[in-house]
């Protein structure tokens, strides 16, 4: 088997950029398509690559998708598990350890798929798993901008540059490490299955319809989920976090630009680890030019952060 081919055929993904991973763990965009060179270096250790996972901003479509979990409790991880074996998926499921603080579980599709469904189709484990803490679905977005890149994920079997740990595939069951070539054992999805599987589900992840006499709701001082973000979170929460905090300075305190700047930068070098400055400042630039006008609380990933307390959850 060739690992670096095999690797570049099952991950595929957006052509004509990738990242790299820095020694403190955030990613540089490199402006060019990913070699198979690139790839032997990821997997001697010389660099370690990020692919952006929606292949393009015309069709919104991902050859494979990922849940992110982020904590090394097995207890929590054989909940994930043992619903996507019960689910029927298992034979579809390549089970990482990250190198880091967590797991990767990915999915490759037998044709493109939309990122939405797929975001359905990770959700439904996620719920029926019960899993409450922070993680993370890769496509994190529906779609993408034209000009925009979305999320990445780190190419599997690299050296984590920030931990200096390699990851390596998992047995389901968690019973024992397993080789290289386990990645060929993986069973494409189905779209037709997976379209199946989500409408089967669709009362499970169906979100909360508000009202539209709810669409705003007025709120005074600082919302409980902001100040929580404000302490800092951790990797699985950054790229949420980031989005409400963006829209809380930017479109209901009404600062400047180059203020609110200020502040989400001064918020991010208190997570570990950090979010790159230039993609801070994309997305302050994004929120600033876009209609969004409210913090997200239906976010799955918010959840973490929603607060008893909180004026607009009462409301909800």
């Amino acid at each position: 088997m060739n690992l670096a081919k095999t690797l570049l055929n099952f991950f595929r993904s957006r052509e004509d950029t990738y990242a790299q991973q820095k020694s403190d763990g955030s990613y540089t965009r490199i402006d060019a398509h990913l070699k198979l060179e690139d790839i032997q270096s990821h997997l001697r250790g010389e660099k370690t690559v990020g692919i952006y996972v929606i292949s393009d901003a015309y069709s919104n479509k991902c050859h494979f998708c990922a849940i992110d979990l982020d904590t090394l409790d097995k207890h929590i991880l054989r909940k994930l598990t043992s619903a996507i074996i019960k689910e029927g998926f298992g034979n579809n499921a390549l089970l990482e350890f990250s190198g880091n603080k967590g797991y990767h579980i990915f999915f490759k599709c037998k044709q493109p798929m939309p990122a939405k469904l797929l975001r359905q189709f990770l959700l439904v484990f996620l719920k029926k798993a019960d899993i409450s803490l922070a993680t993370e679905r890769f496509p994190k977005q529906d779609s993408i901008s034209v000009n925009g890149f979305g999320s990445l994920i780190k190419l599997p079997l690299g050296l984590h540059q920030k931990s200096e740990k390699w990851s390596n595939f998992l047995d389901l069951k968690l019973e024992k490490p397993l080789a290289a070539n386990h990645i060929l054992n993986i069973e494409n999805l189905e779209k037709e299955a997976i379209e199946a599987f989500v409408r089967q589900n669709k009362k499970l992840i169906a979100p909360k319809i508000l009202p539209e006499r709810r669409s705003v709701i007025a709120m005074t001082g600082t919302p409980p989920c902001i100040t929580q973000i404000l302490a800092g979170v951790n990797e699985g929460c950054r790229d949420v976090a980031l989005f409400n905090l963006c829209v809380y300075y930017l479109k209901m305190n009404r600062l400047s630009a180059s203020n609110a700047l200020d502040k989400v930068l001064a918020w991010n070098r208190g997570n570990t680890p950090v979010l790159s400055t230039s993609y801070v400042q994309w997305k302050l630039n994004y929120i600033n030019s876009s209609k969004y006008g409210k913090i997200a609380c239906r976010m799955d990933e918010m959840q973490e952060f929603c607060k008893e307390g909180c004026q607009r959850k009462k409301e909800l």
